[in-house]
């Protein structure tokens, strides 16, 4: 039942993020591609990559915990 919970709102969490947090977040942390892969597909340097999945990392702390 825990484990329902978290993933509803861990679901619930993504929806809050801006299309491009999500985006990032889903790429890596859920498809496991590298920074260079998603830089590639989403045509942004790296370093974008990397501060946008950071923020989005931080707000999902905020809204799961």
């Amino acid at each position: 039942m825990e484990h329902k919970q978290l993933q509803l709102s861990i679901e619930e969490a993504l929806q809050k993020l801006s299309p491009e947090q999500k985006m990032v977040i889903i790429l890596r942390d859920i498809q496991g591609l590298t920074y260079d892969e998603i830089a590639d597909i989403l045509q942004v340097p790296v370093g974008t990559i990397k501060s946008r999945l950071h923020t989005a990392r931080l707000a999902l702390r905020l809204v799961v915990l």
